[in-house]
């Protein structure tokens, strides 16, 4: 829902045009902080309401925080490349979008561990003052993390940008699928997690 909000507004104060005015990209960004920190704090609540289940002492507050502020940068982030690649689409020349290049795959895979790790790794600092088994809870993040990117990038690549709502249709369902993956693939390192014994 967030998601498609966002869209709403970027089409309708005219920033989803190549040249659009400085006004429309912060009406754009204030939307996306807005948004996305509302979409962050709700999975915040949603995946530690889970969280609470095996780890009964987890930092509710920071937990949402965290995602909160998580979506914020990356929604962010999104918006950015997505107006510095619809600046650059019309410059650049017409490529087969059906194959996709090796050094895609392996930049995905890169990049999507290196997410995990970082994501992995934030939600570990709030994590371990609850629970013990934050190295496989960042290791199997980093894995779910490769996979999620690989589907995205692998899609993505063959949309192309400012295909209208059909776009965002097909952005919407590799996101959920994205996500179904990041948490299928982290159920590992969920089993590991073990309360800490009150100090």
């Amino acid at each position: 829902m967030a998601s498609f909000a966002i869209y709403g507004v970027k089409h309708a104060v005219g920033a989803a045009e190549q040249q659009a005015e400085f006004g429309a990209l912060l009406a754009l960004y204030i939307a996306t902080i807005a948004f996305s920190g509302l979409a962050g704090a709700a999975g915040g609540v949603l995946t530690g309401a889970v969280l609470q289940r095996i780890v009964r002492r987890l930092p509710a507050r920071a937990w949402i925080a965290l995602h909160a502020g998580m979506s914020i940068v990356v929604g962010v982030a999104v918006e950015l490349m997505d107006t510095s690649r619809s600046a650059r689409v019309s410059e650049a020349p017409s490529l087969d979008p059906s194959v996709l290049p090796s050094s895609a795959v392996f930049g995905a895979l890169i990049f999507g561990a290196i997410s995990g790790t970082i994501v992995g790794g934030l939600e570990a600092l709030v994590l371990r003052r609850a629970a013990t088994g934050m190295a496989a809870w960042v290791k199997w993040s980093a894995a779910a993390f490769a996979a999620a990117w690989l589907l995205l990038v692998s899609r993505t690549k063959r949309l192309p940008p400012g295909g209208g709502l059909s776009s965002e249709l097909v952005n919407q369902a590799l996101s959920f699928a994205a996500a179904v993956i990041v948490a299928l693939l982290t159920l590992p390192a969920l089993r590991q997690l073990q309360p800490r014994a009150p100090s």
